[in-house]
């Protein structure tokens, strides 16, 4: 599977199969067996979890742009409809609170693997015995900062089966709500945002797809959408444009990078 999404939307594949079959998936979903009736609770607890997913199944998953795929993973081997699911920090669950041991997910989700419409749940860690004894599907990282010296490279110790979803980020500027500029990461004019992308395909293993970390939290600097020149915020910030780029330059590079890694040759 072939696949590069901007955040909830598919925007490739490799071939005209495996597109057409995302859009029958989504045109034929149905109310599933696994509903819940209440709103989730924090999703990042175990025992509500099932409870969670469970919610957005029964409230948004019949709408077309709600993501099933069929694919499988080591701890999902049935080629049913699933939906895809990211969770963060799921070491420590509770702000504040220690972190949980690695099996603290285990029975959740075992459970939700069992339902006939199941899920594929990816973690943002990638620690080597992780994913063995919590049963998440996969990893993802959020993207690469400057200080991050892992980068991708953590695809290269994920179990045989697992999900590998390398996210790539234009930057990452968040010092305006209290981040340390330690994290600071400046876009470079759209060199940081192809230099996570170089480093994505340095590393040799195929990812089931890679995800662009991209919102309109113009505070964290990670969005790629057309950009007003001089929009002033109340406070009296005034928002960066994309400099050389140009208003739509983001948008550009990503097709560029999409063509690229659908026509890509990985290793074997």
């Amino acid at each position: 599977m072939k696949e590069m999404h901007l955040p909830g939307e598919p925007v490739g594949s490799d071939d005209s199969h495996k597109s057409s079959q995302h859009e029958d998936q989504a045109a034929q979903c149905q109310p599933l067996p696994m509903q819940r009736s209440s709103p989730p609770d924090d999703y990042r607890q175990a025992d509500s979890m099932a409870n969670s997913i469970g919610y957005i199944y029964g409230t948004y998953g019949s709408h077309p742009a709600f993501f099933w795929t069929t694919e499988t993973s080591l701890f999902s081997p049935d080629e049913g409809k699933k939906g895809l699911f990211f969770v963060w920090n799921t070491t420590q669950p509770e702000d504040g609170k220690p972190p949980v041991p690695f099996d603290y997910w285990r029975e959740a989700l075992d459970t939700l693997h069992g339902e006939e419409t199941g899920a594929i749940v990816l973690t943002d860690e990638y620690f080597s015995n992780y994913m063995p004894q919590s049963h998440f599907d996969g990893s993802y990282n959020y993207g690469v900062l400057d200080i991050d010296e892992v980068g991708y490279t953590y695809a290269h110790h994920l179990p045989s089966g697992a999900w590998y979803v390398p996210g790539i980020n234009p930057g990452f500027s968040a010092w305006r709500i209290g981040y340390d500029a330690v994290v600071d990461t400046p876009r470079r004019d759209g060199q940081t945002y192809i230099d996570r992308l170089e480093r994505m395909f340095a590393v040799g293993i195929e990812p089931q797809m890679v995800v662009v970390t991209s919102f309109n939290e113009w505070h964290e600097g990670t969005q790629i959408e057309p950009a007003q020149s001089g929009a002033t915020a109340p406070n009296g910030y005034e928002y960066l444009d994309y400099g050389d780029l140009g208003p739509d330059g983001y948008l550009k590079l990503t097709r560029e990078w999409v063509d690229r890694f659908l026509t890509y040759e990985w290793p074997e």
